[in-house]
């Protein structure tokens, strides 16, 4: 019985893991983690009805694992859909942008960063007086 759980632990943290390294979508990146999280808490319950399976300790351990890893993708789908809708990415690579703008992005910097192409210039013409 143990090792039906652990089997199952085994092939969950698996598909996760693919999914997680496999996919640019910030969303399906997060589902890959939510299994891979899934994964350690049936080996968790497993290892702990086997060990112990007169005492709930280990069922209320789960149930709040879920819990809580329940609130925390609610959490974490919310603010991906907020910089999905703010701007109009859904691209693992954008999410750096939580880091480098805490507001709306501002446009009137152009050239401290380079020029990434993703902009319209107002006027500068690479004359070296946009700093």
């Amino acid at each position: 019985m143990l090792e039906t759980y652990l089997l199952l632990a085994a092939a969950l943290f698996s598909v996760g893991l693919f999914g997680a390294l496999s996919q640019q979508s910030v969303v399906m990146v997060m589902m890959g983690l939510e299994l891979m999280v899934n994964a350690v808490i049936v080996a968790a319950a497993a290892f702990w009805l086997y060990t112990s399976p007169e005492r709930p300790d280990g069922q209320v351990l789960v149930l709040v694992a879920v819990t809580a890893m329940a609130v925390e993708m609610a959490m974490g789908f919310a603010v991906t859909t907020a910089i999905f809708r703010a701007r109009d990415v859904d691209m693992v690579d954008m999410a750096a942008d939580l880091a480098d703008h805490s507001g709306p992005v501002d446009h009137s910097n152009h050239g401290h960063h380079g020029d990434h192409g993703d902009h319209e210039h107002h006027g500068h013409h690479g004359d070296g007086d946009d700093r």
